[in-house]
């Protein structure tokens, strides 16, 4: 009963897609991007193929680390990349370090036979979630080494629940190795009892990731005429209600020397609007970064790509999503070794928890709570360098993950 509902889900998300693609544009650029799998496909040479499937584009982050240590390995191996979402796919389409990216047909018998089929996989790698019950099934009934990396449990997920658990450990069993970010994890897995799957605890591969992407930044256009030496607030993956809190601090630190850079989750029309609206004289886009001139104080980001090293030019940082639904990710600003901030909602991160505990982050629940936490770290110097150098420390004691993988595939011979 459970897979027929699944499979007639799978066939009204797909006719959902199709009707409101004219209306809304992530729906519209999957269901463009589905309809040309096969052509794109159409020169793919099997080589040895790796398959590795991601969500969006934060779970290829994670996955990345692997991915291209594996790439590096045996550079004449195919690699085929796959992505749920357009956020993902948009961004990583002409990703350099395999030979091909399309978006994961639907989960249908026919798609994940004839996929299989075009690629031939040796190794098939799953980011986090984003579970297929037909491409699992076909992978399982070929045979072939399939892992779980990043997995990330807990009692609320819907895998655990009485009337889906048979079917979600049905999924869970056609990978043949299953690594998590933590014990707890690895708990909550235990308890669905799966045949003949190894469970490991690795990590998550992304401290890794971020680790690297201090190491070796994103390039930035000179900055330094616009920061102009002054302490630098930045507020990264913001939603509507973060904006709120963003606007009105502005306005009560106005007279402060400070400068702010504000990197939106989605930028479009709406969110440079309202900003301008406060700001327009003081707000700048990033993409205009020529027509600087002395009066302006707020930078926007309105590029992909650029937000790590954005939290390396920066003082403190504020995250989004945690007075929405959830934050975003807070490992690179930490990485960064700067002082964070971010809504309420963040006790699904555990690193969030840790980093509270600790206290290098403040929880922001009003715009006074972030004005005087701001003010705080820029008139206390030495105690704003601490919290950034425990948060580094934190992200540094986290990293790993990605050669604990790679040495238990050696291990068992899965590559």
């Amino acid at each position: 009963m459970i897979l027929f509902l699944y499979k007639l889900f799978i066939r009204l998300f797909a006719f959902f897609t199709y009707m409101v693609a004219p209306f809304y544009p992530k729906a519209r650029k999957r269901s463009q991007g589905i309809r040309q799998w096969q052509t794109q496909l159409a020169n793919f040479k099997p080589n040895n193929t790796i398959w590795m499937h991601c969500a969006s584009l934060g779970e290829f982050e994670q996955g990345r680390p692997l991915l291209d240590a594996l790439a590096k390995r045996n550079p004449e191996q195919s690699i085929l990349l796959t992505f749920f979402s357009p956020s993902g796919y948009e961004v990583r389409k002409h990703y350099g370090q395999v030979s091909q990216v399309i978006y994961l047909p639907d989960d249908t018998p026919e798609n994940a036979k004839q996929l299989l089929d075009i690629i031939q996989p040796q190794l098939v790698i799953f980011v986090k979630y984003d579970f297929w019950f037909h491409y699992l099934h076909e992978v399982r009934k070929r045979n072939i080494t399939s892992v779980l990396i990043a997995a990330k449990f807990h009692h609320k997920q819907v895998y655990f629940h009485p009337l889906l658990r048979s079917f979600y450990a049905s999924i869970f069993s056609s990978f043949t190795c299953i690594f998590t970010q933590d014990d707890a994890s690895w708990t909550f897995l235990d308890t669905l009892k799966l045949p003949h799957v190894q469970i490991k605890k690795a990590g998550d591969p992304r401290f890794d990731r971020v680790l690297e992407q201090v190491q070796k930044p994103a390039p930035l256009p000179d900055l330094s005429e616009f920061l102009q030496g002054q302490f630098c607030c930045i507020a990264g993956s913001t939603w509507p209600l973060d904006d709120d809190l963003i606007i009105q601090t502005i306005q009560v630190l106005k007279d402060h020397a400070i400068r702010w850079i504000i990197a939106p989750h989605e930028f479009n029309e709406t969110v440079w609007n309202r900003y301008r609206k406060h700001f327009k004289h003081e707000i700048l886009l990033f993409s205009n970064m020529t027509q600087w001139h002395p009066g302006h104080k707020i930078l926007m980001i309105d590029k992909v790509g650029y937000l790590s090293s954005l939290y390396g030019q920066s003082n403190i940082a504020y995250i989004g999503g945690g007075q929405h639904h959830r934050i975003h990710n807070i490992q690179e600003p930490a990485a960064h070794g700067i002082p964070i901030c971010f809504g309420p909602k963040y006790h699904a991160f555990k690193e969030a928890e840790d980093i509270v505990h600790a206290g290098g982050a403040k929880v922001i629940t009003d715009a006074k709570s972030l004005i005087d936490y701001i003010t705080d770290m820029k008139l206390n110097t030495e105690k704003s360098a601490s919290i950034g150098n425990m948060n580094q420390n934190y992200i540094l004691s986290k990293a790993g993950a990605t050669g604990r993988i790679l040495s238990i595939l050696d291990t068992a011979k899965y590559i």
